[in-house]
């Protein structure tokens, strides 16, 4: 695969993120996609994110009117 077993082992253990390059990689090697890793790595971000700002998020204000929120994705 190109990658060191020491570079896999710390994204496993979370102590490194996945890059782009990385999930082509693991995409190819393992038979799935590159966004599929990413997916996975976005989600670790967002839960750390979440995890890190407690209760600071809610206390955030939003900006628009629920009428101009997006509700639906565009079609690619």
């Amino acid at each position: 695969m190109g990658v060191s077993r020491f570079r896999v082992n710390e994204i496993v253990n979370g102590r490194r993120a996945l890059t782009s390059e990385t999930a082509v990689l693991l995409g190819k090697a393992l038979g799935t996609s590159a966004r599929f890793w990413m997916n996975l790595q976005v989600a670790v971000d967002l839960f750390d994110a979440e995890s890190n700002l407690g209760g600071a998020a809610a206390a955030v204000r939003c900006l628009l009117p629920a009428s101009e929120f997006v509700t639906e994705t565009p079609s690619a």
